[in-house]
């Protein structure tokens, strides 16, 4: 997770992928989606016999369906959403490395972003998860 987490936060990563959408780059279409579902897959392996999040899927597939040339002319509409399927994934698999060997001890109050990403799971830090 880390190692994807270094490719897609790289120059080649995060840093141009948000310049290509700036720019209004044809290769936003190609660098995003294919980026956002290599971590959605890479995330969904970690419980495979758990759904994602039924939010985050949608926001997933919205980013992610193929291109059309036409897409091009209307700019935002069509930009956005893999924008955001991208952010969203990113940021769970930013979460993912932070928090991997989980929290040493309950906390008084959990930190936010391991309880979304705990979300994505369809779990909650209840006590019963921690005792």
């Amino acid at each position: 997770m880390k190692a994807l987490l270094a490719k897609v936060s790289g120059f080649l990563g995060y840093e141009r992928d948000i310049h290509e959408f700036y720019d209004h780059s044809f290769m936003l279409f190609l660098h995003l989606p294919r980026k956002t579902l290599e971590i959605v897959e890479a995330l969904q392996a970690l419980a495979p016999h758990r759904k994602l999040n039924a939010d985050f899927r949608q926001i997933v597939a919205d980013g992610t369906k193929p291109f059309k040339p036409s897409d091009y002319k209307n700019w935002l509409p069509h930009t956005r959403p893999r924008v955001e399927a991208y952010f969203h994934a990113r940021y769970m698999l930013e979460m993912a490395c932070k928090y991997a060997g989980g929290l040493p001890r309950p906390p008084q109050v959990a930190p936010l972003g391991w309880v979304t990403f705990l979300r994505l799971y369809k779990m909650s830090p209840t006590k019963s998860k921690w005792a």
